[in-house]
């Protein structure tokens, strides 16, 4: 009755204490023991559990039947369970020791309790403990290794690893000793790791060497990811996140440095512990040659003062470009500059090539400088294979491929210095890629294949891009037109195929059929069956991958060679287009035993036959033909016995030359 009458008081303020009814007041005093007796009165009880591991998961066992209200809440560092038992509350909740798969873990009642699966995060590895405090679990929690497959003694091996930072350079911090070490230093290396991740453990022993470099100028610091949650959601460190190393500067923010090696990464700390921006002697050759002198590339901006709001966008993107470029700033201390020079401007200096490229748009928007610096910052015309062709595709820029023969080395001079002129006037417009005419013939396919070729356009490095053959003189004048007819949208598109070869005329043999002759064998007055197939191993709508599949075809070739009016033949789809129109097929027949869907597939491989064509030029040809059978000689000859004539009339020899085909390997 006490407990209940105090509680009721609690629910009914009054302005200078607290009352139950209308007229009866309590002193303020007893709201101490109102509180007190309020919290035994709904205070929830902790239930007795053992927990267990393997690599994967956690296994937890909470010894307790629920009866009622049985609640889980699980997220990826935490958990917790509620549920009333016996009329009693019970409640276990704790922070995670490190993160889990929530989407993928669970609880679940039984006959002796709740058992309970919680799915790891990364590799497979062993938690040291549960929870990041167990301290007020000492008296319920237990731990029980028959849960799982996993012993104790699996877990001891990785604490080891935290020995190797221990007599360096490099400190291990805790939470706190990290946040005060990044606020009170200009330059912190960190990096966070979990010592069970064997993802990049060979990082740890450059990152010490780095250090041992650099100690004077640079804080070396590491993190145990475990012990540090806000350093886990600070950093975003995972496992995946292992193999980064992350660079705070004071005043500019955080930095993320992957790893590639041990001299890159002595670069990459090199470069962060330059100065934001270097100011150079105004306008001054000697002052920029000293600026730029050991670097591959170096940006300079010219500002009237420091106030100018262009120098700040200006700083923005110093920092955005942070140990990839170098900046320099000059100021040119005069509000008022003669006629015909600019007050402002920002241009790009490489050690690799002598062009410079200047800056022209707003000076306030860091979209356009930053466009500016990806652009200009590419060589000007680089060769394929010595840079990164996912770099040029990022640019989203249509690009100039062109050929040289290296072996012709006045005309190759000559046409690089066209090209040059051409790639300075269209820089930020279009990119220009260089190819070796020997070793990079067979990319000339994608412009149709023509030896002859020298130029063409692509609209992006996309695959199956348009693109755009160039047959013009190789002058600037002819470049420039070219360029415009492209803009302007006047020009066809080029259609991918291989050069076409001499024919083989020796009776039997396979047939090589490329784009540009294809229409002519689609009208010839023979019938031909053609193999269309990607150069992996290929697949017949989806059946199995067969190993002998040229061989077979091979083998049917020369089992009709006494049938003049057939012929065998191939048809690269990896080196030539895909013919949708001239062979009809559609994506949107689901009834068509051969689509452009499965054409446009790795492993493809169709058989269609091409009937004898009884039209003139200007009418439209027979119709093709596709197989769907089995890939075998018998039933492909079979398939093209009801549909050529002549085969069937000279059967007997077929099948006679198809007889003594008796293994692969005899063709």
């Amino acid at each position: 009755f006490f407990v209940v009458h105090m509680s009721a008081m609690t629910l009914s303020p009054a302005p200078h204490g607290l009352r139950s009814e209308p007229g009866f007041r309590v002193s303020p005093m007893w709201a101490p023991f109102r509180i007190f007796f309020l919290a035994v009165l709904v205070s929830a009880r902790t239930p007795k559990f053992k927990w267990g591991q393997d690599a994967t998961k956690l296994y937890l066992s909470i010894d307790i039947q629920c009866s009622e209200d049985r609640k889980v809440h699980l997220s990826d560092e935490h958990f917790g369970f509620e549920c009333t038992s016996s009329n009693d509350r019970y409640n276990l909740d704790f922070d995670l020791r490190e993160d889990i798969d929530a989407n993928s873990s669970g609880c679940a009642s039984g006959k002796t309790g709740e058992s309970c699966t919680l799915v790891k995060r990364g590799d497979p590895h062993y938690f040291d403990r549960l929870m990041e405090d167990p301290t007020p679990f000492k008296k319920v929690m237990s731990t029980d290794w028959e849960l799982a497959s996993a012993t104790r003694s699996a877990q001891v091996d990785v604490e080891d690893l935290l020995d190797i930072f221990d007599g360096t350079n490099v400190k291990t911090l805790s939470p706190k000793k990290l946040n005060q070490t990044m606020r009170s230093n200009d330059f912190v290396m960190v990096s966070v790791f979990y010592p069970w991740c064997g993802k990049c453990a060979h990082i740890r022993a450059p990152f010490i060497e780095v250090a041992k470099k650099m100690k004077r100028q640079v804080v070396f610091a590491v993190v145990d990811a475990r012990e540090n949650r806000w350093a886990r959601a600070f950093f975003n460190a995972s496992c995946n996140d292992i193999c980064l190393f992350y660079a705070a500067r004071r005043g500019e923010g955080l930095y993320k440095i992957p790893y590639e090696s041990p001299k890159q990464l002595l670069d990459a700390v090199r470069k962060f512990a330059s100065p934001l921006l270097t100011t150079v002697g105004e306008k001054s050759d000697q002052d920029l040659a000293d600026f730029c002198a050991g670097k591959e590339m170096c940006v300079l901006g010219i500002y009237p003062h420091k106030g100018d709001p262009a120098f700040s966008t200006f700083t923005e993107a110093a920092k955005k470009y942070r140990g990839h470029l170098h900046f320099g700033v000059s100021f040119t201390s005069r509000d008022e500059a003669p006629p015909g020079i600019p007050t402002k401007w920002i241009r790009l200096y490489k050690a690799f090539d002598e062009h410079v490229p200047e800056f022209r748009g707003d000076f306030t928007s860091l979209v356009e400088i930053s466009r500016f610096l990806d652009v200009a910052s590419v060589p000007l015309i680089p060769k394929y294979g010595e840079v990164n062709v996912s770099r040029l595709a990022g640019l989203g820029l249509p690009g100039l491929h062109f050929w040289v023969d290296p072996t012709k080395v006045q005309e190759t001079a000559s046409q690089l210095e066209v090209v040059r002129q051409f790639a300075e006037e269209h820089l930020g417009m279009i990119y220009v890629l260089q190819f070796d005419a020997h070793t990079h013939v067979a990319l000339k396919n994608d412009f149709g294949g023509d030896p002859a070729t020298f130029a063409g356009i692509v609209d992006s490095l996309r695959p199956r891009a348009p693109k755009y053959k160039y047959d013009g003189a190789i002058t600037i004048e002819g470049l420039r037109r070219f360029a415009h007819a492209y803009s302007q949208k006047e020009l066809a598109p080029a259609l991918k195929s291989e050069p076409v070869l001499p024919p083989n005329e020796r009776p039997g043999s396979l047939k090589k059929v490329v784009h540009h002759t294809l229409e002519a064998e689609v009208r010839s007055p023979q019938s031909v069956l053609v193999a269309f197939y990607r150069d992996a191993e290929p697949t017949l709508h989806g059946q199995q991958p067969v190993t002998s599949s040229k061989q077979l075809l091979a083998r049917i070739a020369h089992s009709v060679r006494a049938v003049p009016d057939l012929s065998i033949a191939t048809y690269s789809l990896d080196h030539n287009e895909l013919p949708r129109e001239l062979l009809g097929l559609t994506e949107r027949n689901p009834q068509a035993p051969v689509t452009a869907h499965h054409l446009s597939q790795p492993n493809a491989l169709a058989l269609v036959l091409l009937p004898p064509s009884k039209a003139g030029p200007s009418l439209d040809p027979e119709k093709p033909i596709p197989y769907s059978g089995a890939l075998t000689e018998d039933a492909v000859l079979q398939f093209l016995k009801r549909h050529v004539p002549s085969l069937e009339a000279a059967w007997a020899n077929v099948t006679a030359e198809a007889a003594t085909h008796s293994s692969s390997d005899e063709l």
